[in-house]
Protein backbone atom coordinates (compact mmCIF):
# COMPACT_ATOMS: atom_id res chain seq x y z
CA UNK A 1 0.00 0.00 0.00
CA UNK A 2 1.53 3.56 -0.94
CA UNK A 3 1.01 6.28 1.33
CA UNK A 4 -1.07 7.94 -0.99
CA UNK A 5 -4.00 5.74 -0.74
CA UNK A 6 -7.43 6.11 0.88
CA UNK A 7 -7.27 4.11 4.16
CA UNK A 8 -3.10 4.78 4.78
CA UNK A 9 -2.27 6.31 8.26
CA UNK A 10 -1.65 9.20 6.12
CA UNK A 11 -5.23 9.41 5.05
CA UNK A 12 -7.98 8.32 7.20
CA UNK A 13 -10.44 6.72 5.57
CA UNK A 14 -13.56 9.18 4.59
CA UNK A 15 -17.14 7.50 3.06
CA UNK A 16 -17.78 8.38 0.02
CA UNK A 17 -20.31 11.51 -0.63
CA UNK A 18 -23.99 10.62 -0.48
CA UNK A 19 -25.87 10.26 -3.82
CA UNK A 20 -27.74 13.30 -5.46
CA UNK A 21 -31.39 11.98 -5.37
CA UNK A 22 -33.15 15.77 -4.54
CA UNK A 23 -33.20 15.91 -8.70
CA UNK A 24 -36.20 13.83 -8.65
CA UNK A 25 -37.77 14.94 -6.06
CA UNK A 26 -37.91 18.72 -6.99
CA UNK A 27 -39.43 17.36 -10.37
CA UNK A 28 -41.93 15.24 -9.15
CA UNK A 29 -43.38 17.45 -6.63
CA UNK A 30 -42.92 20.74 -9.48
CA UNK A 31 -45.31 18.34 -11.89
CA UNK A 32 -47.64 17.56 -8.69
CA UNK A 33 -48.08 21.24 -7.74
CA UNK A 34 -48.72 21.83 -11.71
CA UNK A 35 -51.23 19.65 -11.98
CA UNK A 36 -53.04 20.68 -8.88
CA UNK A 37 -52.93 24.56 -10.33
CA UNK A 38 -54.58 22.96 -13.44
CA UNK A 39 -56.95 21.33 -11.48
CA UNK A 40 -57.59 24.28 -9.02
CA UNK A 41 -58.34 26.39 -12.76
CA UNK A 42 -60.58 23.32 -14.61
CA UNK A 43 -62.89 23.71 -11.06
CA UNK A 44 -63.24 27.80 -11.22
CA UNK A 45 -63.85 27.75 -14.96
CA UNK A 46 -66.51 24.58 -14.83
CA UNK A 47 -67.75 27.29 -11.59
CA UNK A 48 -68.06 30.40 -13.65
CA UNK A 49 -69.52 28.55 -16.56
CA UNK A 50 -72.16 26.91 -14.75
CA UNK A 51 -72.92 30.52 -13.06
CA UNK A 52 -75.25 31.42 -15.24
CA UNK A 53 -73.29 34.99 -16.10
CA UNK A 54 -73.30 35.05 -19.54
CA UNK A 55 -75.42 32.19 -20.54
CA UNK A 56 -78.34 32.70 -23.18
CA UNK A 57 -80.25 29.58 -22.01
CA UNK A 58 -81.94 29.57 -18.26
CA UNK A 59 -83.72 26.36 -16.96
CA UNK A 60 -87.39 26.78 -17.51
CA UNK A 61 -89.55 27.60 -14.39
CA UNK A 62 -90.50 25.37 -12.36
CA UNK A 63 -93.57 25.87 -9.75
CA UNK A 64 -93.18 26.15 -6.68
CA UNK A 65 -93.97 22.68 -4.91
CA UNK A 66 -93.91 23.65 -0.87
CA UNK A 67 -94.33 26.85 1.04
CA UNK A 68 -92.21 29.20 2.01
CA UNK A 69 -89.69 27.50 4.52
CA UNK A 70 -89.29 30.47 6.62
CA UNK A 71 -92.50 32.36 7.66
CA UNK A 72 -90.61 36.05 7.79
CA UNK A 73 -89.65 35.54 4.35
CA UNK A 74 -93.40 34.76 2.61
CA UNK A 75 -94.47 35.95 -0.49
CA UNK A 76 -96.51 39.22 -0.16
CA UNK A 77 -99.93 38.89 -1.64
CA UNK A 78 -101.69 42.52 -3.13
CA UNK A 79 -101.47 44.62 -6.34
CA UNK A 80 -98.59 46.28 -5.07
CA UNK A 81 -96.00 43.79 -5.06
CA UNK A 82 -97.11 42.74 -8.32
CA UNK A 83 -97.38 46.03 -9.87
CA UNK A 84 -93.29 46.91 -8.35
CA UNK A 85 -92.73 43.48 -10.11
CA UNK A 86 -93.92 45.54 -13.48
CA UNK A 87 -91.83 48.31 -12.80
CA UNK A 88 -88.85 46.62 -12.18
CA UNK A 89 -89.34 44.24 -15.18
CA UNK A 90 -89.70 47.58 -17.51
CA UNK A 91 -86.75 49.25 -16.21
CA UNK A 92 -85.00 45.87 -17.20
CA UNK A 93 -86.24 45.67 -20.60
CA UNK A 94 -85.09 49.14 -21.63
CA UNK A 95 -81.74 49.24 -20.02
CA UNK A 96 -80.96 45.15 -19.41
CA UNK A 97 -79.12 42.64 -20.77
CA UNK A 98 -80.58 39.84 -22.85
CA UNK A 99 -79.56 36.93 -19.65
CA UNK A 100 -80.89 39.88 -17.19
CA UNK A 101 -84.15 39.80 -19.44
CA UNK A 102 -84.35 36.04 -19.15
CA UNK A 103 -84.17 35.62 -15.24
CA UNK A 104 -86.41 38.46 -14.76
CA UNK A 105 -89.15 35.91 -16.52
CA UNK A 106 -89.02 34.59 -13.09
CA UNK A 107 -89.25 37.28 -11.18
CA UNK A 108 -93.11 36.94 -9.12
CA UNK A 109 -93.07 39.88 -6.91
CA UNK A 110 -91.10 42.98 -5.42
CA UNK A 111 -91.56 45.15 -2.20
CA UNK A 112 -89.36 48.10 -1.08
CA UNK A 113 -88.28 49.52 -4.18
CA UNK A 114 -90.68 52.23 -3.93
CA UNK A 115 -89.43 53.69 -1.05
CA UNK A 116 -85.58 54.34 -1.78
CA UNK A 117 -85.00 57.60 0.04
CA UNK A 118 -84.46 55.93 3.72
CA UNK A 119 -81.38 55.30 5.00
CA UNK A 120 -80.48 51.50 4.54
CA UNK A 121 -83.22 50.70 1.75
CA UNK A 122 -84.22 47.29 1.64
CA UNK A 123 -85.78 45.67 -0.86
CA UNK A 124 -86.70 41.71 -1.61
CA UNK A 125 -87.50 40.07 -5.10
CA UNK A 126 -89.11 37.07 -4.93
CA UNK A 127 -89.06 34.63 -7.30
CA UNK A 128 -90.40 31.06 -8.78
CA UNK A 129 -86.98 29.77 -8.73
CA UNK A 130 -85.67 26.62 -7.02
CA UNK A 131 -83.38 25.73 -4.18
CA UNK A 132 -81.22 27.66 -1.57
CA UNK A 133 -77.83 30.04 -1.57
CA UNK A 134 -76.06 26.66 -3.23
CA UNK A 135 -77.96 25.60 -6.31
CA UNK A 136 -78.78 25.68 -9.75
CA UNK A 137 -80.41 28.75 -9.48
CA UNK A 138 -78.11 31.15 -7.96
CA UNK A 139 -76.72 32.25 -11.10
CA UNK A 140 -80.09 33.69 -12.26
CA UNK A 141 -80.46 35.53 -8.61
CA UNK A 142 -77.19 37.23 -8.97
CA UNK A 143 -78.37 38.17 -12.75
CA UNK A 144 -81.82 39.47 -10.81
CA UNK A 145 -79.82 41.33 -7.66
CA UNK A 146 -77.30 43.05 -10.66
CA UNK A 147 -80.16 43.80 -12.19
CA UNK A 148 -82.18 45.72 -9.68
CA UNK A 149 -78.88 47.57 -8.78
CA UNK A 150 -78.63 48.72 -12.42
CA UNK A 151 -82.62 50.01 -12.03
CA UNK A 152 -82.76 51.29 -8.58
CA UNK A 153 -80.14 54.33 -6.48
CA UNK A 154 -80.29 54.18 -3.14
CA UNK A 155 -77.66 55.45 -0.62
CA UNK A 156 -77.32 52.87 1.61
CA UNK A 157 -79.30 50.04 -0.60
CA UNK A 158 -79.56 45.95 -0.52
CA UNK A 159 -81.90 43.87 -2.60
CA UNK A 160 -82.50 40.56 -1.71
CA UNK A 161 -83.58 36.79 -4.43
CA UNK A 162 -85.68 34.95 -2.71
CA UNK A 163 -86.52 31.41 -3.92
CA UNK A 164 -89.46 30.02 -4.72
CA UNK A 165 -89.56 28.41 -0.92
CA UNK A 166 -88.67 31.38 0.85
CA UNK A 167 -84.61 30.86 0.62
CA UNK A 168 -82.38 33.54 0.12
CA UNK A 169 -80.47 32.78 -3.07
CA UNK A 170 -78.72 36.12 -3.25
CA UNK A 171 -78.16 39.38 -2.31
CA UNK A 172 -77.02 42.74 -3.68
CA UNK A 173 -76.28 46.32 -2.85
CA UNK A 174 -77.61 49.58 -4.83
Amino acid sequence: MTSHEPGSADHPYTPPPPPRGGRGKAFGFGCLGALIVLAFLVVVALAVRDDGGDSEELPSPTPATTGPADPGVEEPEGPEAREEAAEFRECVEENGTDPEKMALQRVTAVTGSRDLNRENAAAEVFTDLPGGRVGPSIGQARLIAGAFASCYEADNGTVTVYSADGNMLATGRF
